[in-house]
């Protein structure tokens, strides 16, 4: 009898040969509702997409062989973990699935099958409820079949999920923790949880539900719990006294008698009913005294809530359509840059904290903008160097400003409006959240706070709504309007303490997006756009980076630090500063090191935590807040001091690549890692921290080097 091999009927392009005179492939991927073998095979509603897996195995005539023994295997490509191996595969499906009847689900394999009467032999292979937590990089499981004779074969079965979408939960009451896996749902249900999140907002909370986690049976990163093989299933902290979430202690349960101080029973309740109402339909949590809720000991730490929605039980659902992909197509996602052109595609501005707000100052001063002050020395330069600001503005994109701020009298010369608020008019800039007049009291403050640059004016540019979030659409529109209109109102510096949730080491990715386009428009005008480097430095576990548009390189990017002993901070992204000191860089911060990429990386440190500023509490009304939101403004008014001093002397603006020259080299060191006392892992990296005196010191510098040379050219040649 002649060696046996498999028949090739259906090739694929990583099939090989095991011997030289040895044709080896697969003969069918057959679906069983008849989808070719080269479509992305879909997770089914009910957690996996079972598809048989049939070869032949002919003789050396062609003729089909027998009783010959085919071992079929699966091996995991993307994405790997713990959870897949074939123990905790039996935990989580074994009861409902039955593992061991000839399916291959992740690496319950191998399996043998002898061949029929046709030569044929066929297994049944489960997609084993994963994918990548990003569409463009698709989960893949390899199979293979093997005959004895050494002959080989396989195919890479691609689990891709294009009806998933990225849960942008923070524009709501809702945020992810550090290290979470699972932020791609379903597209109807990241639309729900966005509703979720809506309605803790509408309750007025201060602080957003901390999601833990997300899985659901048919796609994303997390297979299910076992107990909630269907629908989708969230964790999430419990919630505490200020709305945000309890960082330690356990909530009340006959096992677990300890809990948080600050556990906030009644927001729980509330939460739980919402939940329940929502469709819950199980709900685990360590609080027996919540009625909706089951006491679980191993739920301590968060509460666990899952549904059984339509999604799940209708397999005709529109949702679960195959949708068929090319090869050429799969390269095409795949090859797509990640985060290209967000200006764009995503437009979507990442939603700011609402500032702490008084009817009136707790002092004459606010104290913490006093120690900003003192840290930068923004006093002093202006004593010293004869300049506060006065010849010029500064536009701040932000939620707008209270222009009846009698820190602002006088210094509004226009204002513009980008969202529907304020019944949607273009000219009324009216702040109805509090950033954005925090952020230029900061600057330009001049009545119960004193910001750095107290003369300049300012053009308030309402890009975010009263609810934080807005779109780069908004941005786009106005830094153009700043460039058609800076002669007008003597614009010579942009403010925008804004982005997204991103974090980049390079804008090469970017692409060629408009807003960088806009802003390096603005910086041939020597217009400086200052940007904060972003806030997320906890959630993406400590790599360095910086969130669009900050990593753009053409703008000035700047993280934070304390300006004092202010005690200790937690923060609702997860960052904990157990202490503080003056230039210690708060854990928040995100920060990308020269060495990391010396074309883009954070220009400048400058206080930002906390600061005291202007609120919309009526006239004299005050806020507090944190965040390289705070530091972003400081930097900008030292940019207008300096900027004020420059023009004064030359009759011009500074371009803007000498500025970010002189910025970096006056900037006081400080290094990541020396005294930092927080729960991140610091760079143990050199950055620098801006100072007002030592910039202006430095400019009057170059001016009289550049006034020496200049005399010097006029001077006759010597004979």
């Amino acid at each position: 009898m002649s060696d046996p091999k498999l028949h090739p009927e259906t090739r694929f392009s990583n099939h090989h040969r095991a011997y030289p005179d040895l044709e080896t492939s697969l003969s069918a991927l057959h679906a069983p509702s008849g989808r070719s073998p080269s479509a992305v095979t879909h997770l089914g509603p009910n957690g996996s997409d079972a598809v048989d897996w049939t070869v032949t195995v002919v003789d050396a005539a062609g003729q089909p062989m027998v009783g010959i023994e085919v071992r079929f295997d699966v091996h995991a490509v993307y994405p790997l973990g713990e959870w897949r191996s074939l123990d905790a595969i039996k935990a989580r499906f074994g009861r409902s699935q039955g593992w061991r009847d000839k399916r291959l689900l992740g690496t319950v394999s191998p399996v043998s099958v002898i061949t029929d009467t046709n030569g044929e032999a066929t297994t049944r292979y489960t997609a084993s409820h994963v994918a990548g937590d990003d569409p463009r990089r698709k989960g893949e499981e390899q199979v293979v079949a093997r005959i004895a004779n050494g002959g080989t074969t396989s195919a890479t079965v691609h689990l891709g999920y294009t009806h998933l979408r990225e849960v942008k939960a923070i524009r709501g009451g809702l945020v992810f923790a550090p290290n979470t896996r699972g932020r791609w749902a379903h597209r109807q249900l990241a639309g729900f949880l966005e509703e979720v999140g809506h309605a803790i907002r509408r309750q007025g909370w201060p602080q957003p539900l901390v999601l833990t986690n997300l899985s659901y049976p048919w796609g994303g990163l997390m297979p299910p719990h076992s107990g909630h093989l269907h629908g989708l299933s969230i964790d999430a902290r419990p919630m505490s006294t200020n709305g945000g979430p309890t960082w330690a202690g356990q909530a009340s349960c006959p096992k677990t008698s300890d809990r948080a101080a600050n556990y906030d029973r009644q927001r729980m309740q509330t939460l739980a009913r919402a939940l329940v109402e929502s469709g819950a339909t199980r709900f685990f949590f360590n609080d027996q005294e919540i009625p909706e809720a089951s006491c679980a000991p191993f739920h301590h730490h968060h509460l666990h809530v899952s549904w059984l929605s339509p999604l799940a039980a209708d397999a005709e659902y529109e949702c679960f359509e195959p949708v068929e992909e090319t090869p050429d197509a799969d390269l095409a996602l795949e090859a797509a840059p990640i985060g290209a052109a967000p200006a764009l595609v995503e437009d979507i501005v990442s939603t700011v904290d609402t500032p702490i707000q008084r009817d009136t100052p707790r002092f004459r001063l606010g104290t913490e903008l006093v120690e900003v002050v003192a840290l930068v020395k923004a006093a002093e330069a202006r004593a010293r160097f004869n300049v506060n600001g006065e010849s010029l503005t500064v536009a701040v994109l932000d939620t707008g400003l209270n222009t009846a701020h009698v820190d602002f009298l006088g210094r509004i010369p226009t204002q513009r409006n980008y969202t529907a608020d304020n019944n949607g008019d273009p000219e009324n800039a009216w702040d109805g959240n509090g950033h954005g007049t925090n952020v230029a009291g900061i600057i330009v403050a001049n009545e119960d706070h004193i910001g750095i640059a107290p003369q300049a004016r300012v053009v308030p540019i309402k890009v975010l709504s009263n609810a934080g979030g807005g779109s780069f659409t908004a941005i786009l529109d106005a830094l153009r309007w700043v460039h058609d209109n800076h002669q007008t109102y003597d614009i010579s510096t942009v403010c925008m303490s804004l982005g997204g949730q991103d974090n980049y080491q390079t804008d090469e990715l970017l692409g060629d997006n408009e807003v960088s386009r806009a802003i390096a428009a603005l910086k041939k005008k020597r217009i400086a756009v200052v940007i904060a480097a972003g806030n997320d430095f906890y959630r993406h576990d400590s790599q360095e980076g910086m969130s669009f548009p900050a990593i753009i390189r053409d703008c000035i990017s700047v993280g934070a630090v304390y300006d004092n002993n202010e005690g200790g901070f937690s923060y609702q992204s997860g960052a904990v500063a157990f202490s503080t000191d003056t230039d210690r860089i708060t854990p928040f911060s995100q920060r990308l090191h020269p060495t990391t990429n010396s074309f883009c990386y954070t220009d400048i440190f400058a206080p930002g935590a906390p600061v005291t500023s202007s609120g919309i509490n009526g006239p004299n009304g005050e806020s507090v807040q944190q965040g390289t939101s705070q530091a972003t403004p400081v930097t900008c008014g030292v940019v207008l001091l300096a900027q004020e001093f420059y023009q004064r002397a030359t009759g011009e603006l500074p371009e803007i690549d000498d500025l970010i020259d002189w910025i970096r080299s006056s900037g006081v060191a400080i290094f990541d890692g020396d005294d930092e006392d927080d729960n991140v892992i610091n760079t143990q990296k050199e950055y620098l921290r801006i100072d007002a005196v030592r910039l202006l010191s430095q400019i009057k510098s170059r001016i009289e080097v550049q006034d020496l040379l200049r005399q010097k050219a006029l001077l006759p040649c010597p004979r």
